[in-house]
């Protein structure tokens, strides 16, 4: 059964089937075509941040056009106000 991503409902399902001993670390991660390091990591952030340590995280974050052009602009215009101001003196 091995395939890509698992949804945070069925990463809890098998690491309760791991913490209840019904099977071990070694045996899920070959059942469900997981690496045994990557049900550790699913165990980990259990532990830390209860179910929502199981969903899944976007890396990539949208940012909106203005928020994007307000910081090109605070940083752009002090290095254009500095080269201005060797200009000059």
């Amino acid at each position: 059964m091995s395939r890509g991503k698992y949804s945070a409902l069925e990463k809890l399902t098998i690491l309760d089937e791991v913490s209840s001993g019904e099977i071990g670390f070694l045996a899920a991660a070959k059942k469900y075509g997981i690496n045994k390091t990557t049900l550790m990591k699913w165990q980990r952030r259990y532990k830390l941040y209860g179910y929502e340590g199981l969903e899944s995280r976007t890396r990539n974050r949208s940012y909106s056009a203005e928020l994007k052009l307000q910081v090109v602009l605070s940083r752009l215009i002090p290095l254009a106000l500095d080269q201005y101001v060797s200009i000059l003196f």
